[in-house]
Order: C-alpha cells, then sequence, then structure tokens
C-alpha cells in the first residue's frame, strides 16, 4: 500500500480529463486513473458525429484556452460554432491533446476494487499497485449502464449486441440488422449501417423518429432574454447549470438528482445531419414485443443481428 492522496479521480474521458486540469491549477495533491478517451476511441462507432455544436463541446480548462476551436485551427481542420458536426473522431484527438497538454500524469490503468477505510478509501489497480485516497471522483462515463431488455438478454452474441460493442460497423456490409431503439445511439449507428451498405431496420416503441431541425429560427431580443443561450440549449436553468456550477452543488439532493435525470431529456431523437445526409427515404419504425426463444428468434431472421443502442444509468 502506497502513501495516501488527497483526491483520486477514476476515468480519464472528458469530464474526468476537465477537472484533473482545475486541480492541477489549484496545486491540488491529486491522481488521476484511466485511459485517456477510452470509450470514444474504442466504443464509439467510426464516423459518428457529436449530437451537441461545437461551441458546446470544448472540454473545460481553468483559463478556457484550450478549446476545442484552438485545437482544430492548429490542425489546419475545419470549424464553425454551429452547423458544422465534430466527427467523434475529431473530438477523439482533441480529448488526447488535451490531456498531453494540461493532465500529463494521467496513470494508465484502471480500477478493480474499492472500499472504505479509516482514512477514506482503499484503491486496488488491475496492474497489482493499491493506495489510500481520502476523496475520490468518479468519472466513468456511461459505459457500465449499457442495458439490453430481459427478453432478449438470453440471445448468443453472434445475435444480439449493444451499440457499444463496435468501434467498426464494417462486418455488417451486405446483411440485415435491425437496430432496437429509438434513441441518439440507435439513429447515430443506424444512419452509418445505412451508409455502409448494410439491409437496416429501426424497431423503437414509437410511431415517428424525429429531427433537430437543421435551421434554428432566428430568436428576437426578447426571446434570448427569456431564454438565453447556453452550452447546453436555451433558457435559464442551462445557463444556471453551465455558467454557475458552485451554486448548483449547494441545491437539494433530491432537486439534483431531478435535473440530472430529466433536465436534458432528448428534444429529439436525431441530429439533423442524420436527417439530411444520411437516411434513406423510407424507413421502418414500429413497436413489437419479442419472442423469447432463440429458435423463435432464428426463425423468424435466420440471417438477422440485432444491435441494442440503450444505456440505462441507476439513478
Amino acid at each position: 500500500m502506497t502513501v495516501a492522496t488527497d483526491i483520486t479521480i477514476v476515468g480519464a474521458g472528458p469530464y474526468g480529463l476537465s477537472i484533473a486540469a482545475h486541480l492541477r491549477e489549484r496545486g491540488a495533491n491529486f491522481r488521476i486513473i484511466g485511459s485517456p478517451m477510452q470509450s470514444w476511441l474504442r466504443k464509439m462507432p467510426k464516423g459518428m458525429l457529436l449530437k451537441s455544436e461545437p461551441f458546446s463541446s470544448t472540454l473545460y480548462d481553468p483559463g478556457s484556452t484550450f478549446t476545442l476551436r484552438r485545437f482544430c485551427k492548429d490542425q489546419g481542420l475545419p470549424y464553425q460554432e454551429v452547423g458544422l458536426p465534430v466527427s467523434a473522431e475529431t473530438f477523439s484527438s482533441y480529448g488526447i491533446a488535451f490531456q498531453k497538454h494540461l493532465v500529463p500524469e494521467v496513470e494508465d490503468t484502471h480500477l478493480v476494487a474499492l472500499k472504505r477505510c479509516s482514512a477514506g478509501f482503499d484503491l486496488s489497480m488491475a496492474d497489482g499497485m493499491s493506495f489510500t485516497t481520502r476523496k475520490v471522483v468518479l468519472a466513468t462515463g456511461l459505459d457500465s449502464y449499457r442495458h439490453i431488455p430481459e427478453p432478449l438478454a438470453h440471445l448468443p452474441r453472434e445475435l444480439l449486441t449493444h451499440s457499444a460493442d463496435h468501434h467498426d460497423l464494417e462486418q455488417f456490409r451486405g446483411r440485415d440488422v435491425v437496430v432496437i431503439g429509438g434513441g441518439s445511439s440507435a439513429i447515430d449507428v443506424a444512419a452509418l449501417l445505412h451508409e455502409g451498405q448494410a439491409n437496416v431496420q429501426v424497431i423503437a416503441r414509437k410511431p415517428t423518429i424525429s429531427f433537430l431541425p437543421m435551421d434554428m429560427p432566428a430568436r428576437s431580443l426578447l426571446q434570448h432574454i427569456r431564454a438565453p443561450m447556453s452550452g447546453v440549449g436555451p433558457g435559464w436553468k442551462g445557463l444556471l447549470w453551465t455558467d454557475a456550477p458552485w451554486l448548483y452543488r449547494y441545491l437539494f439532493d433530491h432537486f439534483r438528482i431531478r435535473t440530472a435525470k430529466n433536465f436534458l431529456g432528448p428534444p429529439a431523437d436525431g441530429s439533423w445531419w442524420n436527417d439530411s445526409r444520411r437516411f434513406p427515404s423510407c424507413w421502418a419504425s414500429s413497436c413489437c414485443e419479442p419472442r423469447r426463444s432463440r429458435a423463435a428468434w432464428s426463425c423468424c431472421w435466420p440471417t438477422l443481428t440485432a444491435i441494442i443502442g440503450r444505456y440505462q444509468p441507476n439513478m
């Protein structure tokens, strides 16, 4: 067991790196554990575009200097504040550059055990290292919250997988694929499969799939006052959460939890670029109750592979 540290961040994605950059600026005694941008580099499908606009896709450093805008300019990549989607590849490269520039002390290993002790917490790593820490910040992302509905959970991997299992969708070229889900992950995967010449159907518990509009209508001065723009969309609540997080953390627990669960519920299922650039003219969207047996599934769709696009955080 090594000497104790004051704060340990578990996770080296966008949130973990942003927190570490602030702790480093303050001279805090901290460690950060994780593989930088791992989920973005290995779990996101190639060709995916971020749903957020470029101006709100910047990691958060103390001086707001290492922005996505600056990175794209330095790398000679196209950039504009709105209307030009950011690819997952560009965002991943930006995150790695952010880490190297602002958080060089990342320890590329992963946590296997965490338990309370008199000094705070004991942490054990996959490489055999262990140490104590007074505080732990968990910034592990959504990968641990994959959800496959119970009626489908028994199906073998060759018939059903989760969207996070596929960084490269080339294996589905020329195959029949059903994407189960109507949210952003499902729509992104379905669009990429279609571009990759797979025969895709989307099955969702809704009659239609809605998309964010490509051109947002011009807003009047009064509308700007009533609902100022923030990194998470228009509205005073959004501005409060993004520009005054120090205030948000003092609110009642039940209010913060309810806000985290409901505030950014998707206003639309897909982004405008999926609607305008990738989708075929006709898509099947229906509600179904899957049969439970492997034999029934194979009999209905003998050459079919299904991909689930859903996460279910336990909050």
